[in-house]
């Protein structure tokens, strides 16, 4: 079995582009469909109330990631064993399905009950290939970065997320401006989504033109299936990276996502000041995220992990407390955008510090694994958690995410006392 040493370096730009185009595609999609969720539950979820509407909506949105760890397990040990390059193209195609079909599927009052089916049948694929496009893709940008600059390249990851929910949030931006509600719930939601598919062709040119991880060519070939290896000797790490990944993930999609359906919804912001806050704090997050990467080069990724960790559970519930007392843009765009920031300096070392607990054998199957058990109870499903259990105090999202700070926060510092 291949051993923990360094693997050599490849890569660059085209290495980082095409690693994280494919996370791009899906964050777009995934941004979007959040942000006109309120236009979609019209079209495709008419319900007795408009809550009632967008919260089917909103558990469509979950349904994508119930699939996320049968596609972990199945994409993540074939990128383990036939190679990231394969892996990561036939993923992007199964995006570009079930991108297309949200983006032209007609309406509930055009072809009845069909049409949430669709919709729950383009997530389901789109959950199905997400699933093993974090483990493959950080596995490809770990083995083709130098040894001492690891951090920066896999904070690309969420880097590429962050451009992604950027350019959703400009775009809702530009539409909610340009377009009226009537021209939005009858075609215009329709039109990031078209737009989003033009990532595609650039996607797939860039993985066709990549070589081969070299860390994958020089392992020995296969023998145990990867998720067996994993099980009788990385059950520890497996662990650790799922703990790791809860209040990540629990904080971007509240913080990324969700904020802005949030500020329309529970604080009767208005689109247009609601998308612009969004931007804002997703520009931050783009920017701050391979700093925060580079820095972790530097100092060590474990303590600016449980330093940022620590720095969320103290912050989150002022940050909401204050959002809700004074809801005003300045007051939103300052606290989203704080939030935002203290956010990127621990999603920016943390792919790297994941990626590194397994050897590159297994490192595809390990990553997507504990990421996308992790995605789908934590993050997946937090709008519709946050939104249902609202008590009226508009907290729930400051309450939830303290909640999934704890775990990691107790991992966090079991590692530390380990490799003290």
């Amino acid at each position: 079995m291949p051993s923990h040493t360094v693997d050599p370096p490849v890569g660059g730009t085209m290495a980082i582009s095409a690693a994280i185009v494919g996370n791009a595609l899906e964050w777009f999609d995934f941004t979007v469909y959040g942000l006109f969720s309120i236009y979609i539950a019209k079209a495709f979820f008419p319900a007795e109330s408009e809550l009632a509407s967008l919260l089917l909506t909103l558990a469509t949105y979950g349904v994508g990631f119930v699939l996320r760890p049968v596609g972990a397990i199945l994409l993540g040990q074939y990128a383990d064993r036939t190679g990231r390059k394969a892996a990561l193209t036939l993923i992007i195609l199964m995006m570009l399905l079930g991108s297309a079909m949200i983006a032209f599927a007609p309406t509930y009052a055009q072809i009845g009950p069909v049409a949430p089916v669709l919709i729950v049948l383009a997530r389901l694929i789109q959950g199905f290939s997400v699933g093993g496009e974090m483990g493959g893709a950080t596995a490809y940008l770990l083995e083709t970065a130098p040894a001492n600059r690891r951090g920066f390249y896999a904070s690309w990851q969420y880097a590429g997320q962050a451009g992604a929910a950027l350019g959703g949030g400009l775009l809702a931006f530009a539409l909610t401006r340009l377009l009226g509600p009537a021209a939005l719930y009858d075609w215009g939601w329709r039109v990031p989504f078209v737009l989003g598919l033009s990532i595609g062709p650039v996607g797939l040119y860039l993985r066709f033109r990549i070589p081969e991880s070299p860390a994958f060519l020089a392992q020995a070939s296969a023998g145990r299936a990867p998720l067996g290896v994993l099980w009788h000797m990385h059950k520890t790490g497996l662990f650790r990276a799922f703990c790791l990944t809860i209040q990540l993930t629990a904080c971007t999609y509240l913080i990324v996502i969700y904020m802005p359906t949030y500020a329309i919804h529970a604080l009767g912001f208005a689109p247009d000041a609601a998308f612009t806050a969004s931007s804002t704090a997703s520009f931050l997050y783009l920017v701050m995220n391979p700093v925060a990467g580079r820095i972790s080069d530097s100092i060590g990724r474990p303590k600016q992990l449980l330093l940022s960790s620590l720095a969320l559970l103290v912050l989150v519930y002022p940050a909401f407390l204050l959002i809700v007392g004074y809801p005003s843009l300045p007051v939103l765009l300052v606290v989203q955008g704080f939030m935002a920031v203290v956010l990127a300096m621990y999603t920016g070392p943390a792919a790297a510090l994941v990626g590194e607990m397994f050897p590159s054998s297994v490192r595809s199957t390990g990553l997507s694994l504990s990421y996308n058990i992790a995605v789908p109870i934590f993050g997946g499903f937090a709008p519709y958690f946050v939104t249902r259990f609202d008590s009226g105090s508009h907290l729930a999202p400051a309450y939830y995410m303290i909640a999934c700070a704890i775990p990691t926060i107790a991992t966090l510092l079991w590692m530390r006392t380990a490799r003290d």
